[in-house]
């Protein structure tokens, strides 16, 4: 990998929240989105539970966020990017799949404006690295309530596990 700090990047077009959330119409319970989490060997503790609503259409999902209360001095805090990874999770309708999926590498990211409460988290789908669908690549956004983008993790890409495997400790 590379890391590639640069002064000053483009910053992308606001979105607007009220289409996309238009557009992402299925609401999906977050008690049981992390209930069904633990049931697949992911124990996130309530600092890592930063997702307050989710939303999901085919291949998208949109996730409400709340930045941890002591970001200390980190510019975007892991509690944040994890949460916005596990809006991911929601995508996939097939309830009947126990296997899990581990973040393996991310393409690009980038980092705009400070969070602040509240965020959203917008993901979509690209189509698989490989035949048997095992690494899902994903594209995620960082929002803040106008719709300005704080961050964009480009290209993360995430390995099927199997339950028993993370589990076997």
């Amino acid at each position: 990998g590379r890391i590639r700090v640069e002064d000053r990047i483009p910053e992308p077009a606001r979105v607007d929240l009220s289409a996309l959330r238009a557009q992402i119409a299925e609401e999906v319970s977050v008690e049981r989105f992390y209930r069904e989490l633990r049931e697949r060997g992911f124990d996130f503790g309530p600092s890592f539970q930063a997702v307050d609503k989710l939303w999901r259409n085919d291949g998208q999902a949109l996730g409400s966020l709340r930045v941890p209360r002591d970001s200390g001095d980190y510019k975007v805090h892991p509690a944040l990017l994890d949460a916005c990874s596990q809006v991911s999770g929601v995508i996939s309708p097939d309830q009947s799949d126990q296997a899990a999926y581990v973040q393996i590498g991310i393409e690009r990211l980038r980092r705009y404006r400070p969070p602040k409460n509240p965020l959203w988290s917008h993901v979509r789908m690209r189509s698989s690295e490989d035949s048997a669908g095992r690494t899902p690549v994903a594209d995620l956004r960082l929002l803040d309530e106008t719709g300005a983008v704080v961050a964009e993790l480009e290209g993360q890409s995430a390995r099927r596990v199997k339950r028993e495997v993370l589990l076997a400790g």
